[in-house]
C-alpha cells in the first residue's frame, strides 16, 4: 500500500538521522499520514533488522557441538550424575579413542576436558532421557485405600489406641497404630 511505501522511504531516513532530525522527520510524517506519533515510531522499527546489533552479556563458551559431545559421553556412561560424570569423562574418553569410536576433534575434546560440573549440567538440561516435568503416571497404591465395608474410601492417619500400654517416665502412654486394610 501506499502508507507502507512511504513508511519504508522514512525508515531509511529516520534510522540514519540524529535525535533532533528524527523529531522533525516524525512531526513531518505524522501531519502527511495523519498517524499518531507513537505509531509511527512502531511502524518504522518494525521493519529494522536487530541482527546487526551485537547480543548483551557474556559470549557463549560451550556451543550445541559440546552438548552433543556430552550427551554421547553421558550416555556411554548410563547417565550417571554430574559429579561422578566429570571424574569419568577423561577416561570415558581414553576408551573411546582406543576402541576407535571417538568422532570429535582435538580442541572440542580440550573443552569436554575442561567444562565445570555446573556447567556440564547446563549442557544436559533438556537432553536427558528421563528428563520430563508434568503429571506423574504413578498411581497410589491400593494400601492408600480402605476397602471394609465394601466401598472405596480413603485411609486416613487415624489411630487406635490398643489394649497394651507402655509406662514411660511414670505416665501411662498408649501405642498407637495405624489402620491397614484386611489382607485379602
Amino acid at each position: 500500500t501506499l502508507r507502507q511505501e512511504i513508511i519504508q522511504e522514512i525508515r531509511e531516513r529516520y534510522l540514519s538521522a540524529t535525535r533532533p532530525e528524527k523529531s522533525v522527520i516524525l512531526n513531518e510524517q505524522t501531519e502527511l499520514l495523519g498517524i499518531h506519533r507513537k505509531s509511527l515510531i512502531r511502524a518504522i522499527k518494525a521493519g529494522q533488522k536487530y541482527s546487526d546489533k551485537k547480543k548483551a552479556g557474556r559470549k557463549r563458551l560451550y556451543d550445541h557441538d559440546v552438548g552433543a559431545c556430552l550427551e554421547y559421553l553421558h550416555e556411554q556412561s548410563d547417565y550417571i550424575c554430574a559429579d561422578r560424570f566429570k571424574s569419568s569423562i577423561p577416561k570415558t574418553i581414553r576408551k573411546e579413542k582406543q576402541f576407535g569410536r571417538w568422532n570429535y576433534s582435538e580442541a572440542l575434546t580440550q573443552k569436554v576436558l575442561k567444562i565445570s560440573i555446573s556447567s556440564i549440567k547446563r549442557c544436559l538440561i533438556g537432553r536427558l532421557p528421563n528428563d520430563q516435568k508434568g503429571i506423574s503416571t504413578t498411581k497410589r497404591s491400593k494400601l492408600f485405600y480402605d476397602f471394609r465395608g465394601g466401598s472405596k474410601t480413603k485411609c486416613t492417619t487415624a489411630t487406635i489406641t490398643s489394649k497394651k500400654t507402655k509406662k514411660i517416665s511414670g505416665k501411662k502412654r498408649s501405642r498407637k497404630t495405624k489402620l491397614h486394610p484386611p489382607n485379602s
